[in-house]
């Protein structure tokens, strides 16, 4: 167990190498959503997945693959593949409040790589 803390997560590695190189000092912020994917099977059957986008301020847009789960691991992958893909240091990830942006495991692992999380609401009128 005591071997485990001392190793460094793939994407803190990234991060890590990201302040090193001069191309990506200058930041930037990322909106990161999900959704459900369906397809209709021949005999009727379906089956569904979940996909996570991310837009960056420039518009340059990034999918992940589809997962069967919708939850932190799975999205701690996904950004893990995002500073692998955005050539720029994220400093900042806008979220829905959704209950799997909101997961301990996802919130302490943003605080590691110095990431800013924050919650947009969307405006919805009371009748």
């Amino acid at each position: 167990m005591e071997g485990q803390r001392d190793k460094i997560s793939p994407g803190l590695q990234l991060f890590q190498q990201s302040l090193n190189n001069s191309e990506t000092k200058k930041g930037g912020s990322v909106h990161i959503d999900v959704k459900v994917v369906t397809s209709q099977n021949p005999d009727g059957s379906g089956t569904y997945c979940y996909q996570y986008t991310a837009l960056n301020d420039l518009g340059q847009c990034v999918t992940g693959q589809p997962w069967k789960r919708e939850n932190g691991k799975n999205l701690i992958k996904f950004l893990n593949y995002l500073i692998k893909q955005f050539h720029f240091r994220i400093h900042t990830i806008y979220t829905d409040a959704d209950r799997e942006y909101q997961t301990i495991l996802f919130e302490e692992y943003l605080r590691c790589l110095a990431i800013d999380h924050i919650i947009t609401y969307s405006c919805r009128p009371r009748v």
